[in-house]
C-alpha cells in the first residue's frame, strides 16, 4: 500500500498500469480532494480503461500517457477500482 502525498491541500499519487496496477492499494485521507495519476505502460486492451464505480468514474487511459482522475473522498472505507473487463483490480483505502 502506498500513501498519497499532500501538496497545497490536494492528495496526489501515481499508479503505474503495467500487467496490473502498482501500487494496488492507494491510501488517502478523507475530506481532501485527491488526484490519482494513472500511467499506462501496458498495451493490453484490457487495461485501456479504468473504472472507479464508487465515484461514478469510467476513464480511458491512453497508452504511454499519464491520465489524471480527480476524486473527492468524503467517506472512509475501501473502494475498489478495476480495468474495463474487471480482470485487474486495486483499491483506494480512505481513512
Amino acid at each position: 500500500a502506498q500513501m498519497a502525498v499532500t501538496v497545497k491541500g490536494v492528495q496526489r499519487i501515481e499508479v503505474t498500469v503495467d500487467g496490473g496496477y502498482q501500487p494496488r492499494t492507494v491510501k488517502l485521507s478523507a475530506g481532501l480532494p485527491a488526484i490519482l495519476v494513472f500511467n499506462r505502460k501496458d498495451p493490453s486492451g484490457c487495461l485501456e480503461e479504468v473504472l472507479l464505480p464508487d465515484f461514478g468514474i469510467t476513464k480511458m487511459l491512453p497508452l504511454g500517457q499519464k491520465t489524471e482522475i480527480q476524486i473527492n473522498p468524503t467517506q472512509t472505507g475501501e473502494f475498489k477500482y478495476t480495468c474495463g473487463m474487471q480482470m485487474f483490480s486495486g483499491k483506494v483505502v480512505v481513512k
